[in-house]
């Protein structure tokens, strides 16, 4: 992932965190969009939503039947994916 240090001018043109923020090159070209966390919380719980109580019930029944995952998985298996992520920028 890409990390943007911001100057004090820059966060000042942001401080308004209500309103979505559009950013472009010299040329005008739109390079990308920031959103308020409101607003992206909203949207996520669009795209993401919470999982039904019947779904939370047959998570719980697979994982006592097939057993769950150990910390170090988990942990390697976002090692991965970081990696792969890396490489596809």
């Amino acid at each position: 992932m890409t990390k943007i240090v911001l100057n004090a001018e820059t966060r000042a043109k942001l401080s308004d965190r209500t309103a979505g923020t559009e950013f472009t090159d010299e040329q005008g070209n739109v390079v990308g969009y920031l959103m308020s966390e409101e607003s992206f919380e909203r949207i996520a719980s669009i795209v993401l939503p919470s999982p039904t109580d019947r779904e939370i019930v047959e998570a719980r029944k697979e994982m006592l039947e097939n057993g769950g995952v150990s910390t170090e998985e988990v942990l390697a298996a976002i090692e991965r994916a970081n990696r792969e992520w890396e490489a596809r920028q």
